[in-house]
């Protein structure tokens, strides 16, 4: 079982292979046997029930992918030189 705590782990993403939603709040998964444990989220908060976290334990079929970094876009515009007209 692989837990998404390490450092490494911040660069990577949990997504639904059928979907590609990102599968969030991801405690510790296991790739071969397609089991993930995470915690269970309403909205914007986790779900807590007699003072503790709830876990979700399932098996669904997931993906492992690298988190990219969004880059502005490139402008339109040629940058102001003497080469320019």
């Amino acid at each position: 079982m692989q837990h998404l705590t390490s450092a490494p782990a911040a660069d990577m993403r949990v997504v639904d292979a059928a979907t590609g939603d990102e599968i969030t709040h991801v405690l510790t998964l296991d790739e071969g046997a397609g089991r993930i444990r995470r915690l269970k989220v309403n909205g914007d908060s986790l779900v807590v029930e007699r003072g503790d976290f709830v876990i979700i334990d399932e098996e669904r079929a997931f993906r492992i992918e690298p988190r990219v970094a969004l880059l502005p876009a490139p402008s339109e515009e040629a940058p102001a030189g003497d080469d320019a007209e």
